[in-house]
């Protein structure tokens, strides 16, 4: 009876590492994203911060808050270049 009980809490320990490092995988991925600054994101767009922050009141680009810092992500920022960019295309080759 006491061997049977061991060899389930034995197998909810397994699970339950298994279940952590699940997490701690999903806690490093979403930590590994990097986030900008306003002028670091500035300089990617190729404007001005204050255009930047026009930006951002006109709804145009959507800013990460963190404790006060205002932050962007690299999903954001591609967001608004592939929402904002015009695309050549060229014709008769």
């Amino acid at each position: 009876m006491k061997e049977s009980k061991l060899n389930m809490i034995f197998s909810e320990v397994i699970s339950m590492r298994s279940d952590l490092k699940e997490l701690r995988a999903a806690v490093d991925q979403r930590n590994s994203k990097k986030l900008f600054t306003k002028s670091e994101t500035a300089t990617i767009l190729k404007v001005s911060v204050r255009t930047l922050n026009n930006y951002m009141r006109e709804g145009k680009i959507n800013p990460t808050y963190h404790d006060r810092a205002v932050r962007f992500t690299q999903e954001e920022i591609d967001r608004y270049i592939r929402e904002n960019t015009i695309q050549m295309v060229r014709h008769g080759i």
